[in-house]
């Protein structure tokens, strides 16, 4: 999917070559190399959200997740918690 995306436009070490390269190119592949520059970021964040889904469902298989006590100790972590909100959920046996 990065072979979609213009990533060596902006950082890539001889950058004047990419502009000669351009300006050599058919008007027909320079109109498509905007859409297909944006079907690839697309895809990328599309395959990020994905990798984020599925991790977060194995996750919910476990017995701490499905019982609720991972909730309770993620909870607890200081670096997790908001101080406003945490302790009620944790305390509330419902919402555990």
């Amino acid at each position: 999917m990065l072979l979609l995306t213009r990533c060596y436009d902006r950082f890539s070490f001889p950058s004047g070559i990419g502009a000669k390269l351009a300006s050599r190119l058919p008007d027909r592949v320079r109109v498509t190399a905007t859409p297909l520059h944006n079907l690839g970021v697309i895809a990328i964040a599309l395959q990020m959200c994905l990798v984020y889904v599925v991790s977060g469902l194995y996750k919910v298989q476990g017995q701490m997740w499905q019982d609720g006590t991972a909730l309770f100790y993620v909870l607890r972590v200081p670096e997790f918690s908001f101080p406003a909100l945490s302790h009620l959920v944790y305390e509330n046996d419902f919402l555990v």
